[in-house]
C-alpha cells in the first residue's frame, strides 16, 4: 500500500503506450477516475492527462493510476489489436506510428 509518499514519485513516464500531455505542474484529474481500472482512490491516482493506447478504442485521453500507467507504457499498439483491425489505411499507419492524432475523449 502506498501511503504518505507524494503522487510526483511515480510520476508517470513516456513509453510505446503512453505519452503524457498534460502540465505536472498544473494538476489535472479529469472525471475524478482510473480510464483503465476505474479506481477512485487519490493516493495511486497521477493526476495528470495522458495519451495511452486501448487495444479496443485506440489512442485514448484521460487519467491513470500508477499501475495502469505502468502497464499502458510498455504495451503499445500491435497489429492485432482491434483498434488497428478496424481502421481505415491512413489511421491504421498513424496508430501503429504511435499518433495521437486520432485521439478518441473518453
Amino acid at each position: 500500500m502506498i501511503r504518505n509518499r507524494p503522487w510526483s514519485v511515480y510520476a508517470h513516464r513516456n513509453g510505446p503506450g503512453l505519452k503524457v500531455i498534460g502540465n505536472y505542474r498544473r494538476l489535472w484529474y479529469g472525471d475524478g477516475y482510473c480510464a483503465v481500472c476505474g479506481s477512485r482512490e487519490g493516493e495511486i491516482l497521477v493526476p495528470v492527462q495522458v495519451c495511452f493506447w486501448d487495444t479496443v478504442l485506440g489512442w485514448t485521453k484521460g487519467v491513470l493510476c500508477i499501475y495502469c500507467g505502468r502497464a499502458a507504457q510498455k504495451r503499445g499498439p500491435r497489429v492485432g489489436d482491434c483498434a488497428v483491425e478496424t481502421a481505415d489505411p491512413e489511421e491504421k499507419a498513424a496508430l501503429l506510428a504511435g499518433s495521437c492524432r486520432f485521439v478518441k475523449e473518453k
